[in-house]
């Protein structure tokens, strides 16, 4: 970002607390002339936008908190007027495309901050603990990755405590083991790779993670495969009715990205007709985890290995 301005007007797409942060800090640091306006309501941003500079000659960065169904009529009504301030708009969710949504993306400079994967995470993590003053093998930030998942707010907070663990210590090596005393791990990130894996048919991976999870947690990551079923079901749907990436994914509030890389993916090895099969194998499954008096690890296995041949 430059301190030259092609566009004051900026509509950031994302829901994440620190992407969003980390773009105003840029902002803020790019334009330190710039008095800064935090507005948690569209009719305190309006007041600040539209309150001219009679006696002050100091130029403003006004941010709206969340653009909402609720404001997207009374912004639409101003994007348009001439202003030396910076404006950002931040959309959190998915908003109707209305007229007044369409005025407002093309006054606007569109930043999508997209979620980041594990390689970009550990960017951010290697840059933290040299912040800290900390050494560390290479391999150190992916493996807090590893750990913590891909949550960039929850790394930032996470990566905190390192410098609590360190206080008065003049040791300043982190190894794989103080990761083990700091790091508390994801256990939904985790939940996640597994339903990746199985969806990709990735047989030895699911078998290998399954083995990981406890038998009380093992309810929890059904019904997180049934939630994705269920929404890879509608996907086949949408697209089985020619409907675009961003269509499927404003309709059931996914990211295009996901939409395209992973969901479309999943189908080449799930049709329409083998999720509806799935979704009979795990509703079955739920209730053989509840009734059974086997060990529900072994069922739970036995049925995944049945779904992954489907």
């Amino acid at each position: 970002m430059t301190k030259t301005i092609t566009n004051n007007k900026f509509l950031i797409k994302t829901d994440c607390t620190f992407l969003i942060d980390n773009f105003i800090e840029k902002l803020k640091r790019d334009h330190p002339e710039y008095a800064y306006t935090f507005c948690d309501a569209s009719d305190i941003f309006i007041d600040n936008a539209t309150t001219g500079s009679i006696f002050n000659d100091y130029k403003k960065i006004i941010v709206l908190k969340d653009l909402d169904a609720d404001s997207l009529d009374a912004i639409g009504a101003i994007v348009d007027m001439d202003t030396d301030d910076l404006w950002v708009i931040i959309q959190r969710q998915t908003v109707s495309r209305t007229k007044s949504y369409t005025n407002i993306k093309g006054a606007c400079q569109l930043v999508e901050l997209k979620d980041l994967n594990e390689s970009q995470c550990a960017v951010w993590v290697r840059q933290w603990l040299t912040e800290l003053k900390l050494i560390f093998p290479e391999e150190i930030p992916s493996y807090i990755v590893s750990r913590v998942g891909t949550d960039i707010s929850r790394l930032y907070n996470e990566t905190k405590k390192v410098a609590a663990y360190y206080v008065g210590s003049k040791e300043r090596v982190i190894t794989q083991l103080n990761c083990l005393d700091i790091f508390s791990e994801d256990v939904e990130a985790q939940f996640f790779i597994i339903v990746e894996n199985f969806f990709r048919k990735r047989v030895k991976e699911v078998v290998e993670d399954i083995k990981k999870v406890d038998e009380y947690s093992l309810v929890k990551l059904l019904h997180i495969l049934i939630s994705q079923t269920e929404k890879l079901y509608k996907v086949a749907i949408y697209r089985e009715q020619k409907m675009s990436p961003d269509d499927i994914g404003s309709m059931l509030s996914i990211p295009k990205f996901i939409v395209t890389t992973k969901f479309f993916s999943y189908l080449s090895f799930y049709n329409k007709t083998k999720l509806i099969m799935l979704l009979d194998q795990f509703n079955a499954l739920d209730i053989e985890l509840r009734f059974t008096k086997y060990p529900k690890e072994l069922i739970f296995e036995s049925y995944l290995l049945k779904a992954m041949r489907t």
